[in-house]
């Protein structure tokens, strides 16, 4: 069964669209343990705060959709409110991801210099870590919404395509990749280019979708063993 959370997140009610793996994350913060087991201390330290960046990450991707599939972008107002929203989750995703993939390195680091959690440890690492590499991607394309919706206006009145440069890197809004460094390179979806900005905003949405399902085997994975890799020592 498809789990549905319901989350208060701003002013309006966040529901896990159905399909969206991530809703049924089983990591929790560690807080219990078997009584025969012993923890490993500097391990669970590291060990939750990944969790925490994970879960923290899992809210911000489930507003993202919900926000994305709001209907209201022809609506100047309401884009204004939706983007800054998203630009928000998009800030959410970049930090939660930078710190959970730090966590997930120290962890990586100590299984290479402990034999007894090598195994455990490496897998829980590994997998969380790919789901931070996925949100470091998806808080790129969502940062970059209100400048992608801005050319695409001044595309559709100028009749042409246009592109913009800057400091950090190139964007090339026309043909819907955003480049945000030589080795980061996020695809847009196919309606950056022809939709009108609700189907845009939509097809964002599904971008995010698409790509749970391996978000929440990663989580599936790093649960199973994550009792097993904190204890023991």
């Amino acid at each position: 069964m498809i789990a549905r959370v319901v989350r208060s997140v701003a002013l309006f009610v966040v529901v896990w669209p159905a399909g969206a793996g991530a809703a049924g994350n089983p990591l929790r913060a560690i807080d219990h343990i078997s009584p025969t087991q012993t923890i490993c201390a500097n391990v669970v330290v590291h060990a939750n705060a990944a969790i925490d960046s994970r879960n923290k990450a899992d809210d911000a991707l489930a507003a993202a959709i919900v926000r994305l599939r709001s209907n209201a972008f022809d609506d100047d107002l309401s884009q204004r409110g939706i983007v800054s929203d998203v630009v928000r989750f998009a800030a959410t995703l970049a930090d939660s991801s930078a710190r959970g993939s730090a966590e997930s390195k120290r962890l990586a680091a100590i299984a290479e210099n402990d034999s007894h959690h090598a195994s455990d440890l490496r897998t829980f690492a590994l997998s969380l870590d790919r789901t931070f590499e996925f949100d470091r991607q998806i808080s790129t394309l969502l940062a970059s919404l209100p400048g992608t919706l801005q050319v695409r206006a001044l595309r559709e009145n100028s009749g042409g395509i246009a592109s913009r440069s800057d400091a950090n890197g190139r964007t090339e809004f026309g043909r819907g990749t955003i480049r945000s460094s030589d080795s980061d390179i996020v695809r847009l979806p196919a309606p950056a280019r022809t939709s009108a900005p609700n189907a845009f905003a939509r097809a964002i949405a599904a971008e995010i979708e698409s790509g749970l399902k391996a978000v929440s085997n990663d989580e599936s994975r790093a649960a199973a063993v994550v009792e097993s890799a904190v204890t023991g020592c």
